[in-house]
């Protein structure tokens, strides 16, 4: 059955809430897709051939499921259909959260019905992939300058631990790029390729807003000109995060990706 939903553009995702539950599969419990309520607000994240956009994400509600056929109906967003529609046969990924639980879904599109004047995206779940944790599954890197803060380590902390941010003064730098897999940054230091730092920076855009703390591992750096205040440029491999963290970083690049597209639209 279609429920009736006043068609709207959906901004923002549920802010992330500091408390971190596992994931059901995690323990041992399997998500499916009759777990998944009506009316949940998700992300539709498609990777397109095109010229100007190589990646986009839109706002949808969930319509209706059917787990015994392996189909998911949801509402299909209108700057989706407006010259950028998937076609049947093709994937895309969805975003949506089961309380605390940020979880993702490859999907293949069956095609598209006309319901009470909206229009419905019928997709299966791809038969190799499971409803799964969502965490550091997102590459795309988005633009942005934001302060950052970093203090240089010794040695990479051991694989499962999340070391102490140091008491001395960080240096200062700004981020350039970034996405739950890296960041790439401007440093008022040089750095060394394989050097371990710790990064924090605050997040904001919307309603997603929180600190985030991660160890990272130097994998390129590059001295630029002497004049600039920034005198090194590096690229970060993410190496120790808490899952929350992760989250939260996924939730600002796919709002991210979400507002880019919007200005986009609007310009035309």
């Amino acid at each position: 059955r279609t429920i009736a939903v006043p068609w709207a553009r959906i901004s923002g995702i549920i802010p992330l809430k500091t408390a971190y539950r596992e994931p059901k599969q995690e323990q041992g419990m399997a998500i499916g897709l009759s777990d998944i309520p009506i009316g949940t607000k998700a992300d539709i994240e498609t990777r397109l051939t095109s010229e100007t956009l190589s990646n986009n994400v839109f706002s949808t509600i969930i319509d209706s499921t059917d787990a015994a056929r392996g189909e998911i109906r949801m509402l299909a967003p209108l700057d989706m259909l407006s010259g950028h529609r998937i076609h049947p046969g093709e994937s895309f990924r969805l975003y949506f959260r089961i309380n605390e639980m940020l979880l993702q879904a490859w999907l293949e599109v069956l095609g598209y019905e006309r319901s009470n004047r909206t229009i419905i995206l019928v997709a299966k779940l791809s038969q190799d992939k499971e409803i799964a944790n969502a965490n550091r599954r997102n590459e795309y890197r988005v633009k942005t300058v934001l302060p950052v803060e970093v203090w240089k380590l010794e040695v990479q902390p051991a694989p499962g631990t999340l070391p102490a941010v140091p008491d001395e003064k960080p240096v200062k730098c700004l981020t350039v790029d970034i996405s739950t897999g890296g960041v790439g940054l401007f440093l008022s230091e040089s750095v060394r390729r394989g050097e371990a730092i710790i990064c924090r920076l605050v997040l904001e855009r919307g309603d997603i807003r929180g600190e985030v703390l991660f160890v990272g591992e130097v994998v390129r750096a590059q001295e630029r000109e002497k004049t600039e205040a920034y005198r090194c440029a590096a690229g970060v491999r993410i190496t120790h995060i808490a899952p929350a963290h992760s989250s939260l970083l996924l939730q600002f690049s796919l709002a991210c990706q979400r507002e880019l597209l919007r200005m986009r639209t609007d310009r035309k």
